[in-house]
């Protein structure tokens, strides 16, 4: 990588950092929210999915028009007005990075196996939603930057 390749990657970690503490307190503050009789957790348990899923849905959602807006401009300064096929090559990552984190953070919170392991460890037990979330956040990192960055905001 040369070293505007590198300056543009410091940018795009640093927006996502910061995207990404809104993305967890927005997701904590959905979990704390969504109780057993919310309809759309109710809705959510016809699908499979848990509380944690369902607000891993809707905050990636919110994240991901933070990350379109704030990467356009400032991380990969494309100032083209918006076409149908960046919006919808950015949708395509986003949606594959939405539907793996998703994935993934259903099968971490509730996966049998796994949560006999994780109560062995009070602390790690009592964190671990939070923690399957930051684990969701560092694979969708990984994606996003090199979809977009490759992919959808070339230049």
């Amino acid at each position: 990588m040369n070293t505007q390749e590198v300056q543009t990657f410091i940018i795009f970690v640093v927006i996502a950092v910061a995207r990404t503490l809104l993305d967890i307190a927005f997701w904590q503050y959905l979990v704390w929210i969504f109780k057993d009789d919310n309809p759309l957790v109710k809705l959510s348990l016809k699908y499979n999915l848990n509380k944690y899923a369902l607000a891993q849905v809707i905050s990636f959602l919110v994240a991901s028009v933070i990350s379109y807006y704030s990467n356009k401009f400032i991380t990969f300064k494309d100032n083209a007005a918006d076409s149908l096929n960046l919006v919808g090559k950015f949708l395509a990552i986003s949606v594959f990075a939405l539907v793996l984190s998703v994935w993934l953070i259903e099968f971490l919170t509730s996966n049998k196996k796994i949560l006999k392991l994780v109560q062995k460890y009070p602390l790690v037990n009592r964190f671990w939603p939070l923690l399957c979330k930051l684990i969701t956040i560092f694979v969708t990192l990984v994606i996003n930057y090199f979809g977009q960055r490759y992919w959808v905001f070339i230049n």
